[in-house]
């Protein structure tokens, strides 16, 4: 009679473990992932890897690094490392700033264009990731311009601690 209910008792008791088992929340982890978009020359532009910042916490420097499938580059390099407004003023030496616009992937300078004008704004820094907005004109000629407008850099993870 004992082997008759065995079976039965372990079916009855995997079925009993199995669900009782369930998933904790606190378990769950969303991965955040850094967006960077902006306009050029009124055009929507989206970076696709949004995830090359680097960090100098000795130098007092951040540096956003975004780039698109076809090979466009937005970089961001901020004197400082503080939530505020940062000026980029055109070939002077107390820029807070500066950035630059790549239309084409190649390691070239002939397609950079660099800031003349404009600010970057960081609206949020955090232990590791870095949010604000951008806005630069910038060219490679006198007359060679971009316009960088509506940019907006947000949980970009970066390397690094807040001083």
């Amino acid at each position: 009679m004992k082997n008759k209910f065995l079976p039965y008792l372990l079916i009855l008791s995997v079925l009993i473990a199995l669900s009782s088992c369930k998933k904790d929340t606190e378990d769950i982890v969303t991965e955040i992932v850094g967006k960077v978009t902006a306009k050029i020359d009124n055009v929507d532009w989206q970076a696709t890897t949004a995830n090359q910042v680097g960090y100098k916490v000795g130098d007092s420097k951040m540096t956003v690094l975004a780039n698109s499938t076809d090979g466009q580059t937005i970089f961001l390099y901020i004197n400082g490392t503080t939530v505020g407004t940062y000026d980029l003023a055109a070939l002077s030496g107390d820029a807070d700033a500066g950035c630059y616009y790549r239309e084409k992937s190649e390691d070239d300078a002939t397609s950079n264009y660099y800031s003349k004008s404009g600010t970057v704004e960081t609206t949020e820094i955090t232990e590791n990731r870095v949010s604000g907005k951008f806005n630069f004109s910038a060219s490679k000629s006198l007359d060679e311009t971009k316009e960088i407008t509506d940019g907006v850099f947000t949980n970009v993870y970066y390397t690094g601690k807040s001083e």
